[in-house]
């Protein structure tokens, strides 16, 4: 009923900047699952328009989409994409004026996102990040604080200079000092007729192989209680630059029977399915999407209290948390998740409850209120 309501307002000319498509990451996924919701159930005219030179994309789209990219500079110097930036303009305009867009979202895209508030001013514009604030200052931890507080200090100019700027939870909206400033969270398309069973003894992590992610200390949690437990193994799926170095790491603790480093799968869900308990170590997340899919597949899931993932709490029942890098407590939730099948039922029930505020016809809806409040330049 909802989707059928909203079907029969204006449609919309949308037009979405990002990097890149190509890559399996969380960022690609959520914006390809946003447009084709957008084109096949909403009926809007979607197009994407990627930042890296290639059309292919790692997850399905719709045929209704429109794909079509610019070339970036490339693995160029910060001083000669700084020399690149008259072109990028003229790219950019070039580009809004063929579409001609009745608004223009831009996923956090390189070097675009410092243009496109300046570009065609009569199109509203909305910048949505898909990392914590706490995170991109994390990715800058090797600058000097001069530098850090010179780049958030004109990254604030600009996402101020936006018809409004997305974050992802209330949480990280706290750190960003603008009054255009929404929050609208992610949904996860994984949908299941059935839940996880909880009865196999397999324990999952969905991740990136890299330094962020922090495997190595899920490493060191199960290099200390793997052996209370025989027959359990935990299986991490995902791609990334430390996936040899990780393998290292679990040679080197002797857990490498029961710690598999698998690639990205397609059949991601079947994998949630065949797991009893999600396991995530992250220093940081923007939103932490895993832990929606894991959620709505219904496993259980042990991690740190990070930036990305006090959303999914309610009254602490949701999911066992400690803080960031406490192995100890980490190792210690995870056993309890392992020793007590009613433990994890109990926190699968609650955490399901919670991903009722985060279905996607709930969060497309206020994307596309937020799309018509831009467009009709009212306040929402």
């Amino acid at each position: 009923l909802v989707g059928s309501e909203m079907c029969i307002r204006d449609s919309m000319r949308i037009l979405y900047f990002i990097n890149g498509l190509s890559y399996k990451g969380g960022m690609a996924r959520i914006v390809v699952d946003k447009a084709n919701y957008l084109s096949d159930v909403l009926g809007h005219e979607v197009t994407i328009c990627t930042y890296n030179g290639k059309v292919e994309s790692a997850f399905k789209l719709s045929n209704n989409l429109i794909i079509r990219t610019i070339k970036s500079g490339g693995d160029a110097t910060i001083m000669k994409k700084l020399g690149c930036i008259a072109k990028d303009i003229r790219k950019v305009g070039k580009v809004i004026q063929e579409v001609n867009p009745d608004i223009v979202i831009n996923a956090q895209t390189q070097v675009l996102t410092w243009i496109i508030p300046f570009v065609k001013r009569r199109v509203p514009k909305v910048m949505e990040i898909h990392f914590s604030k706490v995170g991109m200052d994390y990715n800058l931890h090797d600058k000097s604080k001069i530098f850090r507080t010179l780049y958030f200090g004109i990254a604030q100019f600009i996402y101020a200079r936006y018809d409004r700027f997305v974050v992802l939870t209330e949480e990280d909206k706290h750190y960003w000092n603008v009054k255009n400033c929404v929050v609208i969270g992610n949904f996860t398309p994984l949908v299941s007729p059935v839940l996880s069973e909880l009865d196999n003894k397999k324990i999952i992590c969905v991740a990136r192989y890299h330094e962020q992610k922090r495997l190595d200390l899920l490493v060191e949690v199960w290099r200390r209680i793997h052996s209370k437990y025989k027959g359990w193994q935990i299986d991490v799926y995902g791609m990334g630059p430390d996936k040899a170095w990780l393998q290292d790491r679990i040679d080197a603790v002797g857990v490498a029977d029961s710690f598999k480093l698998n690639d990205a799968v397609d059949n991601v869900m079947e994998k949630y399915l065949e797991s009893s308990i999600f396991c995530l170590t992250s220093e940081h997340e923007g939103f932490g999407l895993v832990l929606a899919e894991a959620a709505m597949m219904g496993v259980p899931i042990c991690a740190f209290d990070i930036v990305g993932v006090k959303w999914l709490l309610s009254d602490k029942k949701t999911a066992l948390l400690c803080p960031f890098g406490d192995v100890d407590a980490f190792a210690q939730n995870l056993s309890m998740l392992i020793e007590s099948r009613s433990l994890r039922v109990k926190l699968r029930t609650a955490a399901k409850k919670r991903m009722e505020d985060f279905r996607v016809e709930v969060i497309m809806e206020k994307w596309n209120s937020l799309f018509e409040g831009c467009v009709n330049r009212l306040q929402i």
